[in-house]
């Protein structure tokens, strides 16, 4: 993966991060499972979520860079469904769901950690969540040198961890807990969850990394002035200006990526939701997502969480991964 012709981002390890301790407990009024018959019913459990640090090198930077990840795992869904896939075949293996958070800057603990439990608590009979915590955006700290190129780095540098074979080490690293425990990731096959900020990195970089199906969740959209500031004062005057969105080039990108997996599967694998309260995005700006070949669903609820329905199309959606 490079970052320009000259130079290219070297990962030095991925570490586990054991002074880690978290829980996320889903809140049960929006955690919901599909039955049988296609009703939803309530769901609830707790998961530990485990921590990865990927340390690399980035050219741009001169002290070593860190991307954290974490994984979830929940000792309930083994006693549930591990049964299921070790009598099936060792080899059964189950999809990757990379979730791109938003652009909160200082939250404490697990980016969007609510909606990351319930996708959790729902799909995970179906494939193996993953969240990726952006450079700069886990702190209370300035995140001075840090933009929305940076963001794309990270999860460019990510997704070539969980596909290229020349990182599989490190994915033994990071799936070790799931493997010895009976699940087995399918490296072939991985979606992409963008939500707010993190709807606008996927739908920029996924023309070039081309996952297998990508869910872009009250996606936003920025002027590629914007993509050039740091991320700061500067930042937020711009992406202030009334649409200064309209020429962000994230949505002829994510126009390519629409193209090109419709031509490789001869399916509909893009899913985009708007939020009708949504009074962050502004109006039309999801719409222009939504082109042929795009599911796209307006539901209720405003910017932040997911609500049933939200969760009830993202859990069909995937059915096809």
């Amino acid at each position: 993966m490079k970052k320009n012709k000259n130079s290219e981002i070297i990962i030095s390890s991925v570490k586990f991060d054991r002074s880690y301790r978290s829980k996320i407990t889903p809140n049960l009024v929006v955690t919901r499972r599909l039955t049988r018959d296609g009703e939803i019913s309530s769901y609830k459990s707790i998961m530990n979520v485990l921590k990865f640090s990927v340390n690399f090198k980035d050219p741009g930077y001169s002290e070593d860079q860190i991307v954290n990840l974490y994984l979830p795992f929940d000792k309930s869904v083994k006693r549930n469904y591990a049964k299921k896939i070790i009598r099936t075949s060792k080899k059964q293996k189950l999809p990757l769901l990379l979730m791109v958070p938003g652009g909160t800057i200082g939250i404490k603990g697990i980016p969007d950690k609510k909606m990351f439990a319930t996708l959790c608590s729902i799909l995970s009979e179906k494939c193996i969540p993953i969240m990726l915590d952006f450079r700069g955006f886990n702190s209370k700290k300035n995140v001075t040198g840090y933009s929305l190129k940076t963001r794309e780095n990270d999860l460019r540098l990510i997704f070539s961890i969980l596909r290229d074979k020349k990182f599989e080490k490190y994915r033994k690293q990071l799936f070790s807990g799931y493997i010895d425990n009976g699940y087995y990731p399918d490296f072939k096959k991985i979606a992409i969850i963008g939500t707010s900020m993190g709807g606008y990195d996927v739908a920029y970089v996924a023309a070039s990394l081309m996952p297998d199906y990508v869910i872009l969740y009250v996606p936003a959209a920025y002027s590629q002035k914007a993509r050039e500031i740091n991320f700061g004062k500067d930042f937020s005057e711009e992406i202030r200006k009334p649409d200064s969105w309209k020429n962000s080039h994230s949505f002829n990108n994510f126009e390519k990526y629409v193209r090109r997996i419709q031509k490789t599967y001869n399916d509909i694998r893009t899913l985009v939701i708007e939020n009708k309260g949504d009074t962050i995005i502004p109006k039309g700006l999801v719409e222009r997502y939504a082109k042929d070949n795009v599911i796209f669903s307006r539901v209720d609820g405003g910017h932040r969480g997911a609500n049933s329905q939200a969760l009830g199309q993202i859990y069909r959606s995937l059915k096809s991964i």
